[in-house]
């Protein structure tokens, strides 16, 4: 099962630069390219030419805008586009295409990139969990969500961290969790509906509880039949799948503990998963 971005910051980059670069007189080539990249990204039905040509304009983008200190923010929006763009081509193609992990690598390069305490490093950490996801990279899209649950971004709004927590632990039979991660959600998130007036978040937050309500289905029923498998290997030996954890020579083992997490881990943690699924 895959997962689409949903990418809003792109279209609503569009009102903001238009806005500022049609305030002045002077134009901001940075910005042009940044916003050439938007109008292109907002055609539908996006041919592979027509990405590439999105790819070279945030590429420039990005080239421009790290000359100027005042561009800090457009240089990491051109970042974050061309993670997102790579994520998008990915998801555009076939699943045992091998431009597909070709692709996410790219996206999760990218989304890496973003300066640390940057103000859109958040957003950053969050969306490469996803990619992260889709390529089967457990650990690092847990490293990531274990990030983003740290006080150090308390002010972000991210209500689908735990329904994407949710689905990882689903999708290695750790089904105890995955409903914890359900339940965390109900509970953070559904009081939003009475307090918030803002309608987008409330369509939001609407939508994420009926993907919510989804999972929790696809969790009992993969429940169920996990008990029939189990009772179909009682006579044999059972196997469950087997994942390695992977660890980088930038990484190595620790215990890790709420109450000891320093900021200047945030952002490379991965958290080590055992599935519990049988072949």
């Amino acid at each position: 099962m895959y997962f689409r971005l949903w990418l809003p910051m792109f279209f609503l980059s569009i009102h903001v630069f238009t806005t500022k670069v049609n305030a002045g007189n002077q134009k901001d080539s940075a910005r042009d390219l940044y916003l050439e990249g938007l109008q292109v990204l907002a055609t539908p039905n996006l041919k592979a030419t027509e990405y590439e040509q999105v790819l070279s304009y945030f590429e420039k983008a990005k080239a421009e805008a790290a000359t100027n200190k005042e561009e800090a923010d457009l240089y990491h929006l051109s970042i974050l586009g061309l993670a997102r763009v790579y994520y998008e081509m990915a998801y555009a193609i076939d699943a045992n295409d091998t431009r597909r992990s070709i692709f996410l690598n790219r996206s999760i390069a990218e989304y890496r990139s973003i300066p640390r305490f940057s103000p859109r490093w958040s957003e950053a950490l969050f969306e490469q969990a996803w990619a992260y996801t889709i390529i089967e990279d457990y650990q690092g899209a847990l490293g990531a969500l274990y990030s983003l649950k740290d006080p150090y971004f308390a002010l972000g709004f991210f209500p689908e961290l735990n329904v994407l927590e949710a689905i990882i632990y689903w999708r290695n039979c750790h089904f105890d969790k995955a409903e914890q991660a359900l339940q965390t959600f109900q509970s953070s998130y559904a009081s939003l509906l009475q307090k918030n007036k803002t309608q987008g978040i409330i369509d939001e937050i609407e939508a994420l509880q009926i993907r919510a309500q989804i999972i929790s289905l696809e969790i009992k029923s993969a429940q169920a039949s996990l008990l029939e498998r189990e009772k179909a290997l009682l006579s044999t030996e059972k196997k469950e799948i087997s994942r390695s954890y992977v660890v980088g020579p930038d990484h190595f083992f620790w215990g890790v503990s709420p109450k000891e997490r320093w900021i200047d881990e945030l952002g490379y943690y991965r958290i080590a998963i055992k599935s519990l699924c049988y072949e």
